[in-house]
């Protein structure tokens, strides 16, 4: 069934429509791991902790799928696509941890993220701020924790969405070329099967050699001498 959709299904549309459900499937999880890390009681763990668990269990699964081969048709040995390298290509690790440091710093989860918090709170609408913020100074959250995992959840489905966006751009840039090569090869051929053809010159015979050594021989004419009277 998953085969047939994404075979089926347009591109375009339906990347962007997995990149609205992963960004809400991997925010959830990612806006989770602050109150996880609380929970297991360790007071050593700071925000970077959380980001890095956020970017591993968003992608762990993803990793061990790749590395094993399971999303072909037979299983064999590969290697993660975030070894590629590029922006699009580890944007699912430093997207992750940047909507880590969002909702940490909208939450005031942790201390060292509060000049991150003041930034983000000068650009956070009146009506979505928390009710107990109410001056700069104030160390209270910036908007609740619900309200910073939905702003978590959009920036990360944005960040998706807009790859998707930009990796269709340049598959049809690169398609492009081709296409334009492929109209002007079938114009040519069609061009040369309607061009009218001259028609041939009838061609000359030639002889074999048996032919030219058979052939008869001109006779030459032998001028005949007068004779002289007889005296």
């Amino acid at each position: 069934m998953a085969s047939f959709i994404v075979n089926t299904a347009p591109s375009l549309p339906f990347n962007l429509a997995m990149s609205a459900v992963d960004g809400m499937t991997r925010g959830v999880t990612i806006t989770a791991m602050p109150a996880l890390i609380a929970a297991a009681g360790s007071s050593a763990s700071g925000w970077w902790t959380a980001a890095l668990l956020g970017a591993i269990a968003t992608n762990g699964g993803g990793w061990i799928a790749q590395i094993l081969g399971m999303h072909k048709a037979q299983w064999t040995p590969g290697r993660p696509a975030i070894l590629d390298g590029g922006i699009l290509g580890t944007l699912d690790v430093w997207g992750a941890i940047i909507v880590s440091v969002v909702y940490a710093a909208l939450t005031r989860t942790y201390p060292a993220l509060e000049p991150v918090g003041d930034f983000l709170s000068a650009r956070v609408p009146d009506t979505l701020r928390d009710a107990g913020f109410a001056a700069k100074a104030t160390t209270g959250q910036v908007v609740t924790k619900d309200t910073a995992r939905a702003i978590a959840v959009l920036v990360l489905g944005s960040l998706f969405a807009l790859r998707a966006l930009v990796t269709q751009i340049c598959a049809w840039t690169a398609s492009r070329p081709d296409r334009a090569a492929a109209a002007a090869k079938a114009k040519k051929e069609v061009g040369v099967k309607t061009k009218p053809v001259p028609a041939a010159a009838a061609p000359d015979v030639v002889k074999s050699p048996t032919e030219v050594s058979e052939s008869p021989k001109p006779k030459k004419r032998r001028a005949r001498k007068s004779k002289s009277p007889t005296p």
